[in-house]
């Protein structure tokens, strides 16, 4: 409510002080429902349950709000087989890792803490390790990070864009180079080692207002042509290798430029196939793979199997 006199704001109701009353008082809050986190975008809580339009009550740490409209399932796959069929993977088992990359995303409030950064690397630049970013991420917003050999600089952009864009899923530093400093010999950070393996996150970048803890429902994806990861590094990643033969200019492929044209017009659609991949996953009564050896275990099992 505003109280103005002669065409002039003079007060605002209820005032400041009244609000704050409010929002601090369990009278008022009680009349609310629960909230842990907003979404725009298809996700699965802990039960790996997919969110419906609304509200979602999956107990403590799974309330979600869900304002997208009703998720497309598809049991089709040739959309991300078009895709995959085209790029330059190393072996069949980089071609399995970006897919589980994939399913990680609509997955990322499972396994807070105990999933690991994706690490994409090319033989030579314009590889397409930012086409294999984008198919992963798919429709979900993201965050873009410049790395730094310091932490803090990373931990400010990254708190900073959060406070715009609270539904940030993925977390992307592009083309990184371990000289970004000038003095790092490889890609090595605390902030993201512990962002990494931390199932919730505290954020008190110096500069960037008060301080945040969130949960860690964020997949970290980095990719590199001039770097070499930390052995710690890699001990938290799932690699995804990309070996291009020839000019790389001169290639074309069956279904034209795969990040320009491609992926913007069946985003949806492959969007549609993993959510697919995941609930026949579901339907199979979910069933896990035993041989895997990762340190991600949970993580790495359904993925494997889906």
């Amino acid at each position: 409510m505003r109280v103005t006199k002669e065409g002039k704001l003079v007060s605002e109701l209820p005032t400041a002080a009244h609000l704050n009353a409010m929002l601090k008082s369990e009278a008022f809050l009680s009349n609310f429902l629960p909230l842990d986190a907003v979404t725009t975008h298809p996700l699965y809580l802990d039960d790996f349950t997919l969110v419906q339009p609304g509200y979602n009550d999956g107990g403590p740490g799974n309330r979600i709000l869900y304002v997208g409209p009703t998720p497309k399932i598809s049991d089709s796959m040739d959309a991300i087989t078009r895709f995959l069929d085209v790029m330059p993977f190393a072996t069949n088992a980089d071609r399995t890792n970006a897919v589980a990359a994939a399913l990680t995303v609509p997955l990322r409030r499972c396994w807070r803490g105990a999933k690991p950064a994706v690490l994409v690397t090319g033989t030579k630049t314009h590889s397409g390790k930012t086409t294999i970013t984008e198919f992963i991420r798919g429709n979900t917003p993201k965050a873009d990070l410049l790395y730094e050999d310091n932490d803090w600089p990373m931990q400010h952009q990254f708190q900073a864009q959060l406070k715009v864009a609270p539904d940030i899923g993925v977390v992307v530093l592009d083309n990184v180079r371990c000289d970004s400093s000038g003095r790092a010999s490889m890609i090595r950070s605390g902030f993201l080692e512990s962002f990494i393996t931390n199932p919730d996150v505290i954020l008190a970048s110096p500069g960037a207002g008060e301080a945040m803890r969130v949960q860690n429902q964020y997949l970290t994806i980095i990719n590199t042509n001039h770097g070499h990861f930390s052995p710690d590094m890699l001990n938290r990643g799932t690699s995804i290798h990309l070996a291009p033969e020839g000019n790389v200019h001169e290639q074309e492929t069956p279904i034209g430029n795969p990040k320009l044209d491609y992926l913007p017009k069946y985003r949806d659609q492959i969007e549609a196939e993993l959510l697919g991949m995941i609930e026949r996953w579901n339907a199979a009564g979910r069933p896990l793979d035993s041989q895997v050896r990762h340190s991600m275990s949970n993580w790495q099992r359904p993925s494997a199997a889906s």
